[in-house]
C-alpha cells in the first residue's frame, strides 16, 4: 500500500488533464499519421509491391509444389504397401479377379489415381483397374488364355457386383511385349517412367516396382500405379494469381507437363520467360531449395517471372513455371495510395472536430472510472459502480470494469488474494516469447484406454481418470517436474524448467520410476475393488528446445517446443511396439551414467526424424534387478550386439532363446523375427542397424 501511495504522488507530479491531453494527443496523431503516412507510403509503394508480389509468387509456388508433392508421393506408397503384401504372401498376385477387385477398391479411395495395374512376367496375364469416364471405376483384365489377350472390361459398383462394358481396346494387350514392361523388368526398386498417353488419349506419368521374392531372383511381375496430368491441369486452373497471371508445371528440358485449359497450346510469355532464364540450361541449374525470379519486358508492360524446383525426392524431375504483369499488382497499389492520402486529408479536418466533442464527453465519466480501477488495482472492491454513458465507448470501459471487478472477486476464492494483490502490483504483464533450454521431455499415457472407456460410463471414467492424473502428477513435482498439460488420457511434463532441476535427466527417470511404482500399488487396490486397472507407458528425451509462453497475443501457455518434445512423444508410442514400460533416448542414458539399470533396446529413426538414435528401456535404479533379470538383460543386449554387427543368424537364434525362456518379452520376438527377415532377405545398403518406424 505504502508503495502505492508512492507511485501515486510521483505520478500526480507528472500528470496532465484529460481533456486537453486527448485534444492534442488526438489532433497530433491524426495530423502526423496523414503527413507521414502519405509521404512514406508514395515513396515506399513499389518496394513494398516488389515484397507483396515476391511472396504471392512465393505462396503459389508452393502450394502447387505441395499438391503435386503430395499426389505423387502417395504412388509410392501405395507402391511399398502391395510389395510389403506380396513379400508376406497377402497379395492374391495369382487370383487376377481378386488383385483386381483390390486395386478397384483402392482406386475408389484414391480419387486423383488413374491406374492401378500388375503385369505377370510369367504368363503375360495382365489385370488393373482404371477410371474411364467420371468416378465410375473399371476392372482392366487381359489374360493370354482368353480371347487370346484381348482385353476385357467390367464396371464394379460399390458393393462389388460387377458388368461387363465395352473395351475400347480391340487388340490383343500382350503386356510383356509392352516397352514399359520389358524396361522395368531391369529395375532394382521402384522408378518413375516418362510421361505416357493411355489409348484413351489422356496423359498421365507412371510408377513402377518390380516384384521379386528375392534380391538375386528375376521379378515375377511389375505393380504400376498411374496418375491423369489432366489431375495435375485442373489443380493448375484453380490456382489463382492475380488476374491472368498462371501457373505452368515443367520437365527439365522446358516441355510443357501440365498447363491451365486457357494456356494449353502455347504462351508466348512463358516463351520469353524461358530464353530469360536461359532455356534448357537455366532449368538444369534449378537444384532442390533453389529458385529464380525475374522481370521480363513484354509488349505493353513488364511481367513478373518465377522458377522454382518441384523437389519430389525419387520422383518426376518438374520445374514449377509462374507467370503474371505486374500491373496487377502495382497499378492498383498505386490508385490506393492515392485515394488513402486524400480520404487522410477529409479525415484529418473530421477528426479535429469530433475530437474536441469526445474529449469533453469521455474526460469525466473515465475520471470516475479511473478511480475505481485505483482501488480494483490494489484487490478492493468496495467502491459503488460508475453511472452508465451514453457515450458507447465509455460504457464500454464502464460494463468490463464491472465484470473485471466480478471476475477477479471470483479469481480471488481460488488462489489466495494477497497473492492477486503482489500480482496485480508488480505492473507486469505476460508477454509472448521464448528461450532455448536443454530439458528432458516426459510424455505418459493409458495403455488401453480406449477399452477401459468402453466399459464404464462418462461419469466414472472422469472420476477414475482424475484419481489417475493426481497419482502421476504427485510422482512428477515429487521430482521437480512441471505438468505442461493433460491430453486426453496423456500427460506432458518437463524437468529443468521454470525452475532449473540439477540432473534433471535422473529426476526425470526418478519420476517415471515413481509413477510405475505407484501405479503397481494402485492397481493391486483397483483389482481387490473391480475397478479399471491402468497402466501408464512413458517416453523420455533431453536436449535443446524453446521454452516460454507459447501461443498467440490473446491467448497463450507457457509450454515447449523442438524435436526433442517429439521425439519423447514417439518413444512413448514405441512403448506398446516393444511391450515395455518406459523408453528414454541415448541422451538421457548417457547423462544418468550408472545411476539406473537400463536395457539397450534398439537404434530407431522415429516417425518425423531422419537420424537415428538409440533407445533403452528403463528397469530400476541401480542394483534394483535380480539375477534372473539382469541375466536376461545381458543376454538381449548380446543379441542386440549381434544384430548391430549384422550377424543376423546368431541375432535371431538368442532373440528366440530369450522369447523360449519368457513368452512375454515383446522386444525380444520382434528383434528376433527382424533379425529372421534381414538374413533371409539382407538388405543391399550400408547396414548402420537403424530400424525405420513408419507410424506412430
Amino acid at each position: 500500500m505504502e508503495n502505492s501511495m508512492t507511485s501515486k504522488k510521483q505520478g500526480s507530479a507528472l500528470s496532465l488533464r484529460l481533456r486537453p491531453t486527448l485534444l492534442t494527443v488526438i489532433l497530433g496523431l491524426v495530423s502526423g499519421t496523414v503527413l507521414g503516412v502519405g509521404a512514406i507510403a508514395f515513396v515506399k509503394t513499389s518496394e513494398s509491391i516488389n515484397v507483396l508480389a515476391t511472396q504471392q509468387f512465393r505462396a503459389v509456388s508452393l502450394a502447387m509444389k505441395e499438391r503435386v508433392q503430395k499426389l505423387v508421393d502417395e504412388t509410392p506408397r501405395i507402391l511399398l504397401e502391395y510389395e510389403s503384401k506380396f513379400q508376406t504372401g497377402t497379395l492374391p498376385y495369382k487370383d487376377a479377379t481378386g488383385l483386381g477387385l483390390m486395386f478397384a477398391e483402392r482406386l475408389r479411395q484414391q480419387s486423383d489415381l488413374a491406374w492401378i495395374g500388375f503385369g505377370d512376367a510369367n504368363t503375360g496375364n495382365y489385370v488393373g483397374a482404371t477410371r474411364r469416364s467420371g468416378d465410375a471405376v473399371r476392372l482392366y483384365t487381359a489374360k493370354q488364355e482368353v480371347l487370346t489377350g484381348i482385353p476385357v472390361e467390367e464396371e464394379v459398383s460399390l458393393d462389388g457386383t460387377r458388368t461387363v462394358v465395352a473395351s475400347p481396346e480391340t487388340l490383343p494387350y500382350r503386356v510383356r511385349e509392352r516397352p514399359w514392361f520389358r524396361s522395368s523388368m531391369h529395375l532394382r526398386g521402384l522408378s518413375w517412367l516418362d510421361i505416357y498417353t493411355f489409348s484413351d488419349g489422356r496423359r498421365g506419368v507412371t510408377a513402377v516396382l518390380p516384384l521379386r521374392k528375392s534380391e538375386n531372383k528375376m521379378p515375377v511381375g511389375i505393380l504400376h500405379v498411374d496418375v491423369f496430368i489432366d489431375t495435375l491441369e485442373n489443380r493448375l486452373d484453380r490456382l489463382k494469381i492475380g488476374r491472368t497471371g498462371r501457373l505452368h508445371l515443367l520437365d527439365r528440358s522446358g516441355k510443357t507437363v501440365a498447363s491451365p485449359r486457357a494456356w494449353r497450346s502455347h504462351d508466348p510469355i512463358l516463351k520469353e520467360a524461358l530464353i530469360r532464364l536461359g532455356g534448357k540450361a537455366g532449368l538444369q541449374k534449378l537444384n532442390p531449395g533453389s529458385e529464380s525470379r525475374f522481370l521480363i519486358d513484354h509488349g505493353s508492360g513488364n511481367w513478373r517471372a518465377a522458377f522454382d524446383h518441384v523437389g519430389i525426392p525419387g520422383g518426376p524431375d518438374w520445374i514449377v513455371a509462374v507467370v503474371a504483369p505486374e500491373r496487377e499488382f502495382t497499378g492498383v497499389a498505386r490508385d490506393n495510395a492515392l485515394l488513402t492520402m486524400i480520404a487522410a486529408a477529409l479525415g484529418l479536418s473530421l477528426a479535429a472536430w469530433l475530437a474536441i466533442i469526445v474529449s469533453r464527453r469521455i474526460a469525466e465519466p473515465l475520471r470516475l472510472i479511473s478511480q475505481d480501477l485505483e482501488k480494483i488495482s490494489l484487490f478492493i472492491f468496495d467502491s459503488p459502480a460508475a453511472k452508465p454513458s451514453f457515450i458507447q465507448e465509455v460504457e464500454v470501459v464502464r460494463q468490463n470494469t464491472a465484470r473485471m471487478k466480478s471476475s477477479l472477486r471470483s479469481f480471488g476464492r481460488y488462489i489466495p488474494a494477497d497473492l492477486v494483490r503482489e500480482l496485480l502490483l508488480s505492473g507486469h504483464e505476460a508477454e509472448l516469447g521464448g528461450t532455448r533450454h536443454t530439458l528432458t521431455v516426459q510424455f505418459s499415457d493409458i495403455a488401453g484406454f480406449t477399452t477401459i472407456s468402453e466399459k464404464i460410463s462418462a461419469e466414472c471414467l472422469v472420476e477414475e481418470l482424475g484419481l489417475y492424473f493426481s497419482l502421476m502428477t504427485e510422482s512428477l513435482q515429487m521430482y521437480g517436474g512441471t505438468l505442461d498439460k493433460y491430453m486426453g488420457d496423456g500427460i506432458m511434463a518437463f524437468f529443468n524448467a521454470p525452475r532449473a532441476v540439477a540432473q534433471h535427466e535422473a529426476k526425470a527417470c526418478l519420476a517415471a520410476l515413481e509413477s510405475q511404482r505407484r501405479l503397481t500399488t494402485d492397481r493391486k487396490q483397483r483389482r481387490a475393488g473391480g475397478r479399471p486397472e491402468f497402466r501408464a507407458r512413458i517416453g523420455l528425451a533431453s536436449g535443446e528446445v524453446i521454452i516460454g509462453n507459447i501461443g498467440t497475443p490473446e491467448r497463450f501457455a507457457y509450454t515447449v517446443i523442438g524435436d526433442v518434445v517429439n521425439l519423447a512423444s514417439r518413444l512413448e508410442a514405441l512403448c506398446k511396439f516393444y511391450g515395455v514400460s518406459i523408453i528414454a533416448c541415448a541422451r538421457v542414458r548417457a547423462a544418468t551414467g550408472d545411476t539406473f539399470e537400463w536395457r539397450a533396446l534398439d537404434r530407431v529413426a522415429v516417425v518425423g526424424r531422419s537420424s537415428g538414435t538409440a533407445i533403452y528401456e528403463l528397469l530400476g535404479t541401480a542394483g534394483d534387478l535380480a539375477e534372473e533379470a539382469r541375466a536376461r538383460r545381458d543376454a538381449y543386449e548380446s543379441a542386440l550386439k549381434h544384430y548391430y554387427d549384422g550377424c543376423f543368424e546368431q541375432a535371431r537364434k538368442e532373440f528366440l532363446e530369450i522369447s523360449r525362456h519368457d513368452p512375454d518379452d515383446l522386444a525380444a520376438q520382434r528383434m528376433g523375427e527382424r533379425a529372421e527377415r534381414l538374413f533371409l532377405e539382407p538388405s543391399k545398403e550400408n547396414w548402420t542397424g537403424i530400424f525405420v518406424h513408419t507410424q506412430k
